[in-house]
């Protein structure tokens, strides 16, 4: 009897055990955080989580570097959005204080002081850090670059490779982006690595903005859901665009100076630029020898480029551009509120606070539902941290970049992510939540970054509305950048 009775609780406890067990499992599947079919919010790389973020060592040996001048070349204004790498001192605001912190931080740490070498942001200065390089002078430790200057300077042997020559440098580390090292890297080698040393990456992923007060007015279902769910789709997002415009005046015709639009494209560069990465597709892969390969050229593009100009040609979106795309003077339709869409990239939804008019954030469409996840490109300005061939102390310049980068991840994400862009300048819960999907679509390209090899190729989206035939602007280009690739092969 006893022997029943005992038997009987340890049945009743394992039934128990296994429902909680069970019952764990629904409430992880049913979390679209957690798990969304391969279109998850919160499991992309580098994910800010303020937590567990502080937990994370970085396995650096203590060194005392006897106040060791520590020089960082830095844009001139890199401090937009908030994407900034030094900070004299506090001034109240969240993400500056964060970035003077953890200066100090490394500083004190390693008895450094850390200085900025400044240079100006404009194109025609881009390669002004590489005459002292040139030249043999040590001038700086480390370099945030222009993500296409710092391939130019990779070109020239300017640069140091982060695989043999930072040896401190855990790149499989969380505060370093793994996109980059996989997609920026070739045979073996990579002169410039992408991660939490500012918030520059996450502020540069393109986006779209729309406005909320227009989607109420016309009766129109934010997209929210759909993203959620892996529907907000290209076909989905050109069909609220055609039903988006109207003849505001009555004049019989669709003019940006004073009618609506559906999607009002803020210049010829962001949404032309990032579309073809929309179905997964890159301009340069790598090959099963590790060796470059020209990939942008399929079926898939060929009818994203069609749809890109199907869109145009309905007359409910136009480019602010020279040429004659609809809004030649470029004129501000989103900003004065007359466009439903408008694209971007993240880190204006802090100059979009001052809007009159509620706005909303999403993710750039996919493709199609099947592709596995919304896919944008990371604008060159997102920059790269490259270390010049003139450092005489390698293992310092190792040491504090990977404490820098290290620290950036504990304290200057968290600040930035979320408690400005998710808490300050979010307007509604469901925004703060499509910044997550923003934040986990950003994409490196190779070809993209070393568009001083791939030419046109290299930003295809922008050369197309010059050259709206997809087929031939890439047989224009394909034997030239080719050609560029051989050599490139050969050399290594």
């Amino acid at each position: 009897m006893e022997r029943k009775f005992k038997a009987a609780i340890f049945l009743t406890i394992l039934i128990f055990a296994a429902a909680a067990i069970l019952n764990s499992c629904k409430t992880n599947d049913s979390n679209p955080k957690t798990e969304d079919n391969g279109h998850s919010a919160n499991t992309g790389e580098n994910a800010a989580d303020p937590e567990s973020a502080h937990s994370i060592p970085d396995n650096l040996p203590e060194r005392d570097f006897g106040g060791y001048n520590f020089r960082m070349l830095i844009f001139e204004n890199l401090n937009e959005y908030g994407s900034g790498m030094y900070i004299e001192e506090e001034n109240g605001d969240i993400i500056d204080d964060a970035i003077y912190k953890r200066n100090k931080t490394v500083e004190e740490r390693f008895n450094i002081d850390i200085s900025p070498v400044y240079y100006p942001r404009q194109w025609d200065n881009r390669m002004d850090g590489s005459k002292s390089i040139i030249a043999g002078i040590d001038a700086f430790d480390m370099m945030f670059l222009h993500m296409r200057v710092a391939f130019q300077y990779a070109e020239r042997n300017l640069l140091v490779d982060w695989f043999d020559d930072m040896p401190y440098v855990d790149l499989n580390a969380p505060w370093w982006s793994q996109d980059a090292v996989q997609d920026l890297s070739l045979f073996g080698r990579l002169h410039g690595a992408g991660g939490d040393i500012s918030a520059a990456k996450l502020n540069n992923t393109m986006c779209l903005f729309f406005n909320k007060n227009l989607f109420q007015s016309l009766d129109i279902e934010y997209p929210y859901i759909d993203v959620a769910s892996g529907k907000w789709t290209l076909d989905k997002f050109m069909s609220i665009i055609k039903n988006g415009s109207g003849d505001l005046n009555g004049d019989g015709a669709i003019t940006p100076d004073a009618d609506r639009y559906g999607f009002g494209m803020r210049n010829i560069f962001y949404y032309p630029t990032t579309v073809p990465y929309c179905g997964g597709d890159k301009v340069i892969k790598k090959g099963n020898g590790g060796e470059p390969v020209l990939s942008i050229y399929n079926e898939r593009t060929m009818d994203i480029f069609e749809k890109l100009l199907e869109i145009l040609g309905s007359g409910a979106a136009c480019v602010a551009a020279e040429k004659n795309w609809g809004n030649p003077q470029g004129a501000p339709i989103f900003n004065d509120g007359r466009a439903l869409f408008a694209d971007g990239i993240m880190g204006e939804i802090i100059t979009f606070r001052a809007l009159e008019f509620d706005i909303g954030l999403l993710p750039t469409p996919k493709y199609e539902e099947s592709t596995p996840k919304y896919n944008a490109l990371i604008e060159a300005h997102g920059g790269l941290i490259a270390v010049p061939v003139t450092v005489s102390d390698f293992e310092a310049a190792s040491i504090i970049t990977e404490a820098l980068c290290a620290e950036g991840h504990k304290i200057i994400i968290p600040a930035h992510y979320e408690k400005a862009l998710k808490t300050k300048f979010a307007r509604d819960d469901e925004s703060s939540e499509m910044l997550d999907y923003i934040k986990n679509s950003g994409v490196y390209d190779y070809g993209y970054a070393a568009d001083n090899i791939t030419l046109e190729l290299g930003s295809i989206g922008y050369y197309f509305l010059n050259n709206p035939n997809f087929a031939s602007l890439y047989e224009k280009n394909e034997a030239r950048v080719q050609a560029n690739l051989n050599k490139l092969s050969e050399n290594n």
